[in-house]
C-alpha cells in the first residue's frame, strides 16, 4: 500500500512538472534566418557539409491579429556522399511572428528533397513568395 502512494505520487509530480514546461514559452535569441537555417538543416544528409547563399526574408503580409507573415528564400549547397560534387538547392520556409516577437517556422521546401512537391509547384512558390522584394527580418 505504501509504495502504490510513492508511485501516485511520482505520477503526479511528473505529470505537473510536464504541465508546468508546456507553459513556459522559450525565447530563442538567435535571428529568424539563423533559427531557417537550422531548420533547414535539419532536413539534409549531411548538414555539417551544406552551406547557405543568398538566402534573404520576404515580407507576405500583416495578419488578423498583428503578426507578421513572410517567407525566407535563399540556396543551400547539396554535398554528395562519396564525391566532391554539390550543387545549389532552393528551399522556401514559410515564417510567422506573432506580436509578442516569437517566431514559427513551418517546414522546409527544398527544392529536389521531398517528392511531396512537383518542380513546377516548387518555381510557382518560388515566383510567388521569393522573387518579391526583400526586408530586413524582425529581430
Amino acid at each position: 500500500m505504501n509504495k502504490i502512494f510513492y508511485v501516485i505520487i511520482a505520477l503526479f509530480l511528473l505529470g505537473s512538472a510536464f504541465l508546468f514546461g508546456m507553459t513556459l514559452n522559450y525565447k530563442d535569441d538567435s535571428n529568424m534566418i539563423e533559427r531557417v537555417e537550422r531548420t533547414v538543416l535539419g532536413y539534409l544528409e549531411n548538414p555539417k557539409l551544406e552551406t547557405f547563399k543568398d538566402v534573404s526574408y520576404h515580407f507576405n503580409k500583416i495578419s488578423h491579429n498583428g503578426g507578421e507573415v513572410g517567407y525566407v528564400c535563399g540556396f543551400v549547397s547539396r554535398h554528395y556522399d562519396f564525391s566532391r560534387k554539390t550543387e545549389d538547392k532552393r528551399f522556401i520556409v514559410k515564417t510567422y511572428t506573432r506580436p509578442d516577437g516569437a517566431i514559427n517556422i513551418s517546414i522546409p521546401v527544398i527544392d529536389g528533397i521531398d517528392e511531396l512537391l512537383t518542380e513546377a509547384q516548387v518555381d510557382g512558390l518560388w515566383t510567388k513568395y521569393c522573387e518579391a522584394p526583400t526586408t530586413k527580418a524582425i529581430q
